[in-house]
């Protein structure tokens, strides 16, 4: 637990898929004390089979952190619209009358494997969007309300793609590579306000990104846990990370955890990989 984390004030984005890293983010944070503002794009969008089942996105992360004995509140936005995103730090303003950490989780994978020169035009803006341009209009608003305060926390969820250059994901690397150089930017241009931006980049987790979520899902689907279907789905990690596994999300949330706390606050414009080694075989 970081005693500091209590009573601040975080928004985590991309927070409304059942088994993605900005949901655990959220409880995670809860758990230490944060009010939590829990954002998803408008409208139910969340995977048909979590929705079946009776999960309604953002509504049912803030339920769980009110269960649990938390506060936190639901935010909605499409980020890759500018005045949506400007809207949602309005009544961010509103509701809690600062923020203290930003956790910028969302993310869409893109149309899977893709060769560079095979890639619509349409298809490549949309993931540059998404991915990139979203963290840019996010840190944006965040940024104008950290110098007020003189403080805050910037923490942006990267990729091993972003510095491995995998072949057949370009938009989805050219963007997660930009994530890092923008926080490493941002980081340079706010310190002496006592503002820090970090960018945490992931690899072998669990997610519900569609390569990977929709095998665990059907795996699910005929009988298995999702620890088993984590298992069985990745057999990949026991040749390709050093530490023979793929991690659950929680693993991230507790690095998340730490770099939102003063536990963590000499460290700026840093790209941490968080990937079980992966990057060491590369």
């Amino acid at each position: 637990m970081y005693n500091d984390l209590k009573g601040k004030f975080v928004l985590v984005t991309g927070s409304a898929s059942k088994l993605g890293m900005g949901h655990d983010a959220c409880l995670r944070l809860a758990q230490e004390g944060c009010i939590v503002a829990v954002h998803g794009r408008p409208g139910k969008r969340t995977n048909p089979d979590d929705i079946a089942e009776g999960w309604e996105g953002v509504p049912s992360v803030v339920k769980e952190i009110e269960d649990m004995g938390g506060k936190a509140i639901p935010v909605y936005a499409e980020l890759t619209d500018v005045t949506q995103v400007e809207e949602m730090f309005k009544k961010i303003d509103e509701e809690f009358g600062r923020i203290d950490v930003v956790v910028h989780c969302a993310s869409i994978s893109g149309p899977g494997f893709c060769l560079t020169e095979d890639f619509d035009y349409d298809m490549w803006h949309k993931v540059q969007n998404s991915n990139g341009n979203s963290f840019w209009y996010v840190a944006k608003e965040a940024i104008k309300r950290f110098k007020e305060q003189k403080s805050g926390n910037l923490i942006v969820i990267s990729s091993v793609m972003a510095k491995h250059g995998g072949a057949g994901t370009a938009a989805y690397n050219c963007a997660k590579g930009a994530n890092i150089t923008l926080s490493r930017t941002i980081a340079r241009e706010v310190a002496e306000y006592g503002i820090r931006s970090n960018c945490l980049v992931a690899g072998g987790f669990a997610t519900d990104m569609p390569v990977v979520g929709t095998s665990l899902r059907q795996l699910m689907k005929e009988g298995m846990t999702f620890e088993e279907a984590v298992e069985h789905n990745a057999p990949w990690a026991k040749d390709l990370v050093p530490m023979k596994r793929v991690a659950p999300v929680r693993e991230m949330s507790s690095v998340i955890a730490f770099m939102a706390s003063e536990e963590s606050s000499f460290i700026t414009g840093q790209a941490i990989n968080v990937d079980g080694g992966f990057m060491m075989t590369v």
